[in-house]
């Protein structure tokens, strides 16, 4: 660096492994689930197979339809509290459940574009003050 430079740098630890490729790999989910007794072994198990079937869009698509179902006897009550109701209650939360949890499945997904990934650091340049 410039002999005249205010400042060092001294990269940190973090970003030293990173640039070295001795980073650990990211912790996964499925790692961290109770893998102790009988119970919560089924317990994980099945809360990842509920969650993998409703973060589904043919469940949304399924909550939907039963949702619509009691939709003419909201709006024939002629009350908007019946129908405010089934809106926030009935079709928001079934429908949105499932679309929501689909959505955050994709968002999990690794990109196949994008800004490439930090492979050296960047120089820094002080020329004049």
């Amino acid at each position: 660096m410039n002999d005249n430079a205010i400042y060092e740098y001294i990269p940190h630890h973090r970003t030293r492994t990173k640039i070295e490729g001795s980073a650990s790999a990211p912790v996964k989910v499925a790692e961290q689930l109770p893998s102790g007794n009988v119970a919560a072994r089924f317990n994980s198990w099945f809360a990842v197979k509920v969650t993998r079937g409703v973060g589904t869009m043919w469940c949304a698509y399924a909550f939907a339809v039963i949702a619509l179902i009691s939709l003419p006897e909201a709006i024939n009550s002629h009350s908007a509290v019946t129908l405010v109701s089934w809106v926030s209650q009935t079709f928001l939360q079934l429908v949105l459940l499932s679309v929501i949890i689909v959505g955050q499945n994709v968002l999990a997904q690794p990109r196949t574009s994008g800004p490439k990934p930090l492979t050296r650091m960047p120089t820094l340049c002080c020329t004049s003050l």
